[in-house]
């Protein structure tokens, strides 16, 4: 049996009994890794796992490993091509029967039919994963559209442009993916006309994926589908046949937008951080190089990640910090921040403190009908529970620039200038109606620019808008009403922990790094 990694070094090596390549795709034997393979078939000579009455696994340490298994060659796929969803097949011999599990980010679906009897439903199956709808050569159903592989040509000509700005750096093509993005032609603009957009700093940042841990309950990840039935078995987990011809819009298509420009981007480097739950938001942050029109190629920080859809993505909370931060810089009350920053009139769009926001790409609102079919939006959970509320969406961000991990500094006078700016950054996020809820060692980052240091936060995902702190006229309400009000005490109660989990930052850094 092969035994092949764990993606990026990722959890022990697993051994699928069978394993199906992307078509077209050589596969060299030497070098095996779950990037170069689509599907993986289990196969067992133990019945179904599934309890079908029940749609769940029963509490049997032998079935619960063998579906221990099958979830990790799908998390697996998942993360070692960022695709939208995966396929893994089960093959139980006693009861001659097969199970396609369908993986996504949210959960997984299943379905069963009997191998020997029906043999069709396999042949059919194998068809439609190998001939997707978006045509796009080498792959297979869920992969997302918006990605591509780059050829040789590309890294060669990525390879001069990138080698003024980082003389160093190591190219590996298999961290390179061409990747649709969405850039604020206001935001990217006035940047550029202050000062000049940054390119990276050398030193990658350390992310934080909080919020979402990976589910202890195998039996609730694994369920069949409830509308379950041999006549439908491919099409529960598959567009028919001739879903491309009837519906040409599958494909992808960019929407138009004088706000903003919709590129392709190049990702590059080693990630510098990637996420790899399967229910999760599987936050990915990398590099990407993008051609800007009329301003030529420049660096930025993608953020690819699933939010659920019950929750707000963190470009809102950038968008409103940024539209109420010009009415805060001229309060009396923010003077003593001006003082510190000297300069922060002559850059209308530059926050002290606070990660710089680009643009941000939904991808599922771009043709929404279709973005289930495309993997956009994730199924499992509505598909098992009925309720799409807990169902995930792919959202890509674009912010800069790619800052150091606090502990990273020389001298304390530095620590001390990152702690310091990244509480003013807290602050005029809350001052703009906006509570951070995650301030960690991770979301403060450095930024050296000729020998000048700065920190910043970033990483809005657990935010959350501070409205009901905020009368009727907009200013803040007097703390002594707090108590009357359950809402506001809780949204206090976020507002202390935040200035809690600073100082203790503040103090354990100096503590064990500061001289």
């Amino acid at each position: 049996m092969l035994k092949i990694p764990g993606p990026a070094g990722y959890d022990h090596f697993t051994g699928p009994s069978i394993l199906g390549p992307y078509p077209g795709q050589p596969v060299h034997i030497p070098n095996h890794s779950w990037d170069k393979y689509s599907l993986a078939i289990e196969v067992k000579f133990d019945a179904d796992p599934v309890n079908q009455p029940a749609n769940k696994v029963p509490a049997d340490n032998r079935n619960v490993e063998t579906i221990a298994q099958l979830v990790k060659n799908g998390r697996n796929f998942l993360f070692a091509s960022s695709s939208c969803y995966a396929f893994v097949i089960g093959m139980y011999y006693a009861t001659r029967q097969m199970r396609i599990y369908r993986f996504d980010h949210s959960s997984s679906v299943s379905c069963s039919f009997y191998y020997d009897t029906k043999p069709h439903i396999l042949r059919d199956f194998l068809w439609r994963v190998v001939n997707p709808h978006h045509g796009i050569p080498n792959t297979v159903v869920g992969w997302d559209e918006t990605i591509r592989i780059p050829s040789d040509e590309d890294i060669v000509k990525f390879k001069e442009i990138i080698k003024p700005l980082h003389p160093s750096l190591i190219i590996n093509k298999d961290d390179c993916r061409w990747m649709k993005v969405r850039l604020s032609r206001a935001g990217f603009e006035s940047r550029m006309n202050e000062t000049g957009l940054r390119s990276t700093s050398s030193t990658p940042p350390m992310a934080v994926d909080s919020g979402d841990p990976d589910p202890s309950d195998l039996t609730e990840l694994i369920s069949s589908n409830p509308n379950n039935s041999e006549n439908s078995q491919a099409d529960t987990c598959l567009h028919s046949k001739d879903s491309k011809e009837c519906h040409p819009e599958l494909t992808y298509q960019d929407v138009e937008d004088p706000r903003y420009y919709n590129l392709e981007g190049l990702t590059f480097g080693t990630p510098l951080y990637k996420y790899s739950g399967l229910v999760s938001r599987a936050t990915y942050v990398t590099r990407i190089l993008i051609k800007v029109p009329g301003h030529g190629h420049h660096i930025f920080v993608l953020k690819d990640s699933w939010h659920q859809r019950n929750r707000r993505p963190e470009s809102e909370y950038y968008e409103k910090i940024k539209e109420r931060f010009l009415d805060l810089k001229t309060r009396p009350e923010f003077a003593w921040v001006k003082r510190m920053y000297p300069d922060i009139d002559s850059k209308p769009n530059w926050i002290p403190g606070l990660a710089e926001y680009y643009g941000c790409l939904k991808l599922s609102e771009v043709s929404p009908q279709w973005s289930v079919i495309r993997g956009h939006t994730t199924t499992s959970r509505r598909l098992l529970t009925g309720n799409d509320v807990s169902d995930r969406v792919r959202v890509r961000t674009l912010t800069g620039p790619v800052g150091g991990h606090i502990a990273d500094f020389v001298k304390t006078k530095d620590f001390v200038t990152v702690i310091r700016d990244a509480i003013i950054g807290h602050y005029v996020a809350r001052e703009c109606g906006v509570l951070h809820r995650d301030i960690s060692v991770g979301n403060i980052l450095v930024e050296n620019i000729g020998g000048q240091v700065r920190g910043f936060l970033h990483d809005f995902d657990c935010a959350t808008f501070y409205e009901c702190n905020l009368d009727a006229a907009g200013q803040r309400a007097q703390l002594d009403n707090l108590k009357y009000d359950l809402k506001m005490v809780c949204v206090y109660n976020d507002y202390l922990c935040d200035e809690t989990s600073k100082l203790l930052i503040f103090t354990g850094h100096t503590a064990v790094f500061g001289n």
